[in-house]
């Protein structure tokens, strides 16, 4: 599943978020998002369980980047009717921004759909494709199925405690926890 900047949290069968399962998941935001202003794919990209052997999750912020020059098409008029509010000279190119995606998106379906285990390196980090990406900030994450989370901080309110059977937190010198 390759998602860019999507939205999360308007379709909530029963209550309840969609569980990603069962899949790859990609995730792409641009910084300079008009429609959709917060990395708010990034909540699905926490959300998608990989814990099937052989899959993985990745994310990728874009600096500067949109998600209408992704593409031919949509192009750098994000926010509806209120494109004219839009400062689009500090946008990245539209063919730089395609490069980003030629790269990104090729080594994720490369990845998912032919088995090609090396381009994971890309995913991972967005530093081992840093000749073929144009010049500006990322930011990405990844998890494959190997990874076991020590903490989580979810399983209940006591900093102390871990998500890993067997294992606690513990500070020293701090003025607050």
């Amino acid at each position: 599943m390759l998602a860019i900047s999507p939205v999360d949290g308007q379709y909530r069968p029963a209550d309840r978020l969609p569980p990603i399962r069962g899949v790859h998941y990609l995730v792409v935001h641009g910084s300079h998002d008009g429609d959709v202003s917060t990395f708010i794919g990034q909540r699905a990209f926490l959300r998608a369980d990989v814990s099937d052997s052989g899959l993985t999750k990745s994310s990728l912020y874009v600096y500067r980047a949109n998600h209408g020059q992704f593409n031919t098409v949509w192009g750098d008029r994000d926010n509806g009717g209120f494109s004219f509010l839009l400062r689009r000279s500090s946008l990245l190119a539209g063919e730089e921004q395609r490069q980003v995606g030629r790269v990104v998106f090729t080594a994720f379906l490369e990845m998912a759909l032919a088995g090609r285990s090396e381009y994971a390196a890309i995913l991972r980090d967005h530093r081992a494709a840093a000749a073929w990406l144009p010049p500006t900030m990322y930011s990405s994450n990844y998890a494959d199925w190997r990874d076991r989370p020590l903490a989580t901080y979810e399983e209940d309110l006591d900093v102390t405690t871990a998500t890993a059977a067997g294992t606690s937190i513990a500070a020293e010198g701090l003025a607050t926890w």
